[in-house]
């Protein structure tokens, strides 16, 4: 983990009214750039920090809602990723994921998913432990998963389909692919053939 460091004025009044400016440097461990897309380095600092720097990561998505209205997606991605890097937090994953949908980077945004519907590997006390970082995801947030995929890679790849278990309504999530207006599905590419057969259930 790296050190990221902020500064914050302090004003001293002293008796003579003159005014003293002085400047603190606050040394605050978060997660690399690199890291925020890793399910078992989000888990590790979470268990260690938990929500010790609410208040920075907070400032960091006011910003970054400042940003999206005034419609400077890019600066408000860098704002909410800042943000994640000191309290990774649901809402601010699912921000992220559709301002990176908005300006039509799907890869990123898969990646970004992949903390919300990936399990994550850690330990506690000597257990080796896996359990998701925030909950169970459900099947709207794996289907949305699964579009955005689709988006960025113009295929279903294995990874993928490992998030669909038989319990999933795949004849619903199919349909959702198909209904999406960025997928532009054509039943005559053989891509987008092979995509829809890879959602088809048992049954059919």
């Amino acid at each position: 983990m790296k050190f990221v460091f902020y500064s914050f004025i302090i004003l001293c009044v002293f008796a003579s009214c003159s005014e003293t400016k002085e400047l603190i440097f606050v040394e605050v461990p978060a997660l690399k750039a690199s890291e925020i897309y890793s399910p078992n380095e989000v888990k590790k600092y979470l268990i260690q920090y938990e929500n010790q720097h609410h208040a920075i990561a907070t400032s960091y998505k006011e910003k970054a809602e400042v940003a999206i209205k005034a419609k400077d997606l890019k600066k408000a991605i860098y704002f909410l990723k800042r943000s994640i890097t000191l309290e990774p937090a649901l809402d601010t994953y699912e921000k992220l994921i559709r301002v990176l949908s908005d300006v039509q980077n799907y890869a990123e945004a898969t990646d970004a998913y992949k903390v919300l519907v990936g399990e994550a590997y850690y330990e506690i006390n000597g257990a080796q432990i896996h359990d998701y970082i925030f909950s169970l995801p459900s099947e709207n947030t794996i289907s949305d998963f699964v579009i955005l995929s689709v988006l960025a890679n113009n295929k279903i790849d294995y990874n993928t389909l490992c998030y669909l278990d038989d319990s999933m309504d795949k004849q619903q999530i199919r349909a959702n692919l198909i209904a999406d207006p960025r997928f532009k599905y054509d039943s005559s590419n053989i891509e987008h053939k092979n995509i829809i057969i890879q959602l088809w259930t048992v049954n059919e």
